[in-house]
């Protein structure tokens, strides 16, 4: 079962350092070590990057998942509103 933790729209350069920070900040919350905290953070600012780049507006959705007893995930939905 997925569970929205938060979601906002990306308009501009802010708000892809706002994806990079909430990202950390959720990965920090769970408990992930730094490095993936990084590497989830950098994908999510990277992908939201491309979205002001080439679509000039989008939205992000960050869920977590528990996979099983002891196992979660958690999951950044980047959309975009481009023509393609």
């Amino acid at each position: 079962m997925k569970t929205e933790i938060t979601r906002f729209s990306l308009d501009n350069e802010m708000d892809i350092v706002l994806a990079y920070r909430r990202a950390m900040q959720i990965g920090r919350y769970a408990g992930i070590n730094i490095a993936d905290q990084t590497r989830f953070a950098t994908a999510v600012s990277e992908i939201s990057r491309n979205v002001l780049e080439f679509c000039k507006t989008g939205d992000i959705i960050y869920y977590a998942s528990q996979k099983s007893e002891h196992e979660y995930a958690l999951e950044a939905v980047v959309s975009d509103f481009g023509p393609g």
